[in-house]
This record gives C-alpha cells, structure tokens and sequence, in this order.
C-alpha cells in the first residue's frame, strides 16, 4: 500500500470519526443527581433539554414550537427569529433542579456555560396547557400587578 494511500484512509477515518463525535454532542444536559420521580417532570425536563438543544444551535424554527401558544400568536416566528439572532451559540446548559410552583407551572434551573469559559445560573419558566409544557419566553415585562412567577 503506498503512503499517499495510507494517509487518505487514515484521514477519511478521523474525518469520520470526528464528525460523528461532533453531531453526537449534547449541548444541553440533565445533572445526573438530579432524579424526578413524577411522569410530568420527567417530561418537563426532557422538553426543556429539546428546546435548549435547538435554541442553542439557532435553529429557531424548532425552538419557537416550544414557547407559550399566546407568545406564538402575540409574535410570528420572523420576529422570534430576529429577536434571538444575536444570542451566542454552541453553549452548555445543565438543568440541576426542577421544581413545581403549582400544578400548572413550573421552574427549571440551568447551570449555563459559553465556550469562553462564562458561568451563570438561570431560572427557566414553563407553563403546563392542555398536558403539554410550554416554555414561558420573556420577551417584555407585562404590566401586570402581580408577575406570573
């Protein structure tokens, strides 16, 4: 086998095996401490890690299903899309805690890290309708008396 030959099949196969490491990558994690035991969290936290696997690649089209069906009619998916363009990408986030407020909302809580080596903690709102959680996106403060959280 001649070294020319050699080298395009050892490079084909790091090729490869990278670019499957790399579409493998999760972006959005659950803590492996964290243990929920009610069906309904269960789901909460796998559509949180859905909508930040999507929100965090840019790929609003995905994510935009995700938030409140009054956010959906209140701003169209151009808008959304616009909004969020600026926002970074290729961030981490690790949910760590999960807790009910009420029967019908609940906030998830992310450990979140940017590839510059950024921490923050933050507070993720989900509203339970029609058995089905949707992210609450805070797009502007509602004049309400009091906030929904």
């Amino acid at each position: 086998m001649t070294n020319l030959l050699k080298i395009s099949i050892l490079t084909s196969f790091f090729i490869f095996f990278l670019g499957g490491c790399a579409s493998s990558y999760q972006f959005a994690s659950k803590n492996p401490s964290l243990q929920l035991k009610d069906e309904s969290l269960k789901a909460l936290s796998a559509r949180d890690l859905t909508y930040w696997e999507h929100f965090s690649q840019k790929e609003f089209d995905a994510s935009y299903a995700y938030e409140l069906p009054h956010l959906r009619y209140l701003k169209p998916l151009e808008w959304y899309k616009n909004f969020n363009a600026p926002n970074k990408q290729h961030y981490t986030m690790e949910q760590y805690d999960i807790t009910l407020v009420d029967a019908h909302r609940a906030i998830v809580k992310h450990y979140y890290k940017d590839k510059e080596g950024n921490h923050l903690e933050m507070e993720d709102r989900w509203v339970l309708v029609q058995n089905e959680w949707f992210h609450y996106f805070e797009f502007s403060k509602l004049p309400l008396d009091t906030p929904p959280f």
